[in-house]
């Protein structure tokens, strides 16, 4: 399988390998990620973000301290210790058939909460705002006429802003009593 892209910039593809991902380069030659990916993939090239995107290598070390500690240890830090992603780490060890400790949960609920609520996104009224705060300058402009009605007649269009008009003093009057 060839790439005329990559065929014509493998000494640069071999040239920074090691010291540049997979994707660097592809942007660096033109190619998107998906298409370096699949040749990296084919060509067993390693960069330095494929050692890992390929297939992690796990060392008899890595094993041992996964099936010692998993059971007792969160998931974050004991990927830090293993040197892996927390999502490979659980992956491993569904493999392995690991569970937490039974009682795991319940001992160390106060710290799942406080690492929870740190994770969380800020409260939800301020997330609404500030939302609101960055559509404004792209509202629509007071008088402005979708493209789904602009066809009609100008005595449509008129007729429809005064009943729009009309529905908005109701919900006022009705919100007064």
């Amino acid at each position: 399988m060839s790439h005329p892209i990559i065929d014509r910039n493998l000494k640069f593809i071999q040239d920074h390998l090691e010291t540049h991902t997979i994707f660097w380069i592809g942007n660096q030659i033109g190619v998107n990620k998906a298409t370096m990916h699949r040749y990296a993939k084919l060509n067993g090239w390693k960069g330095k973000d494929m050692k890992q995107a390929l297939s992690i290598e796990w060392s008899e070390l890595m094993i041992t301290t996964l099936k010692a500690k998993f059971p007792n240890t969160f998931n974050a830090e004991l990927a830090k210790e293993v040197g892996v992603s927390p999502r490979t780490l659980i992956r491993k060890a569904r493999q392995l058939g690991l569970e937490k400790e039974p009682g795991f949960l319940d001992k160390n609920r106060e710290t799942i909460t406080e690492m929870a609520k740190e994770k969380r996104p800020p409260n939800g009224q301020e997330t609404i705002d500030r939302i609101t705060e960055l559509g404004i300058p792209f509202r629509f402009k007071k008088g402005n006429v979708p493209p789904s009605i602009r066809k009609y007649a100008p005595e449509v269009i008129e007729a429809i802003r005064t009943l729009s008009e009309l529905k908005r003093k109701i919900k006022t009057y009705e919100k007064q009593d």
